[in-house]
């Protein structure tokens, strides 16, 4: 019975959670996860004064010790569980306290292929669902990833993932596989083709530089292009090849790469066209969609929006959109329907 009993060693352990994913008997066990039969798992929530009057009855001088638990038996880590990527926040937190920048980066990078990205723009959901917030305020959890990942940053700091072959296998495997689309899905396919050991990881795309949106998409003042490129880096050093400027359908097509000898196809082509608005006068010249315009501002191209800039809309595009026409030099104003 002892083999299917897990056994924590209390001083190395960080509450990552990793072991009851890999476990081979199910001897680790978190409990209950994100997709579940019966909903969301149910955390229970400590009484703060900012809901209810607060009074000496409601006093409790042992609080940190009662309240001290902050995985609850039935699910994950509030943190983790409001990532969309469940990136084990608790572990490399731990990580990070203790000095273990390297393990912490490495912990990242199981499920999260580019953490100097995310550092950068992530909307932070752990930071929202932080137990800590219901106290005083949520630990700086992003801020602490973003520290960690700028390893990556730098060529002699970054981490390369070691091969992980399936089944003690040791030698790589030669099939040739073609990504098309070089965005974020198609990059995180890359380095996980890569890590399992596949040798021949092709990316085709029809722009001239990798990342996609990330690169074409959000401006440099909200993520440097030195960050994308750095991560990107990473991909490059375990051997994943790029075709740029190479649009599939087009310039190639799948039956001449099959021909070519590609096993395996993952397309991942974004969706990188403006939306239309369906009003008269948007084929205007002069109307520009939010996308275009920041594809070809982040290509280098000079784009003639006049001196007065309307900016129809108001999400994380649209304000890019607007800061980015402001640097430019215009008078922008934003119209929004709300």
């Amino acid at each position: 019975a002892s083999a299917y009993r897990a056994h924590v060693d209390a001083d190395k352990c960080v509450a990552c959670g990793k072991c009851a994913e890999v476990c081979p008997a199910g001897a680790a066990k978190l409990g209950q996860k994100l997709c579940t039969k019966n909903g969301p798992v149910q955390y229970p929530k400590a009484i703060i004064p900012a809901d209810r009057a607060w009074g000496k009855d409601k006093w409790n001088p042992n609080y940190r010790e009662d309240n001290s638990v902050t995985c609850h038996e039935s699910g994950t880590a509030p943190c983790k569980a409001a990532c969309p990527a469940h990136i084990a926040v608790q572990g490399y937190v731990k990580m990070a306290a203790e000095g273990r920048y390297m393990d912490a980066l490495k912990l990242i990078k199981k499920d999260n292929p580019f953490p100097a990205v995310c550092g950068s723009i992530c909307n932070r959901r752990c930071e929202d669902a932080c137990t800590r917030g219901k106290i005083d305020a949520p630990l700086a959890i992003d801020e602490i990833k973003k520290f960690i990942a700028a390893k990556e940053l730098n060529a002699e700091t970054r981490y390369i993932p070691e091969k992980h072959y399936h089944k003690g296998n040791t030698n790589p495997y030669t099939e040739k596989i073609a990504i098309i689309g070089a965005g974020p899905a198609g990059l995180s396919c890359a380095y996980y083709l890569a890590e399992m050991g596949y040798e021949n990881v092709v990316v085709f795309d029809k722009n001239k530089v990798p990342g996609g949106m990330l690169t074409l998409g959000i401006p440099s003042f909200r993520l440097e292009k030195d960050v994308v490129e750095a991560e990107i880096a990473v991909l490059r050093e375990m051997g994943v090849s790029f075709m740029m400027g190479v649009e599939v359908g087009k310039d190639v097509t799948i039956a001449q790469l099959r021909e070519d000898g590609y096993k395996g196809f993952y397309v991942a082509i974004g969706a990188q066209k403006a939306a239309p608005l369906g009003i008269p006068g948007e084929e205007l010249e002069g109307v520009i969609g939010g996308i275009d315009f920041l594809r070809d501002v982040n290509l280098g191209k000079k784009v003639r929006i006049g001196k007065k800039v309307a900016v129809v809309g108001g999400g994380n595009v649209a304000m890019d959109v607007a800061r980015t026409a402001v640097r430019l030099g215009a008078d922008v104003t934003v119209v929004y329907r709300r």
